[in-house]
């Protein structure tokens, strides 16, 4: 019962995971590395932060478990697409 809903946000978030990679291996292949590597870890660092916001509840945002991770991980993949499209 828990693993659907968060399947489905999960395969949501794919679509921004692609267009991250997709960006990722450019600029790798043009030997940019840098951007990649910034952008990761910031994704992973926002990645935590969402988990503790949406799992547990914090910030008035109400306790949403297992759902909250695929959130989390949702949220923390678009910033990553759209940072490296900014970029």
């Amino acid at each position: 019962a828990l693993a659907a809903p968060y399947l489905r946000i999960m395969t949501i978030s794919t679509l921004p995971m692609m267009l991250f990679l997709a960006l990722k291996q450019f600029s790798d292949g043009l030997s940019i590395t840098r951007p990649a590597v910034v952008i990761t870890l910031l994704g992973v660092l926002l990645n935590l932060g969402f988990n503790w916001i949406f799992i547990y509840g914090n910030f008035t945002f109400p306790a949403m478990g297992m759902k909250g991770a695929a959130m989390a991980t949702l949220f923390a993949r678009i910033v990553m697409g759209a940072l490296f499209v900014a970029y």
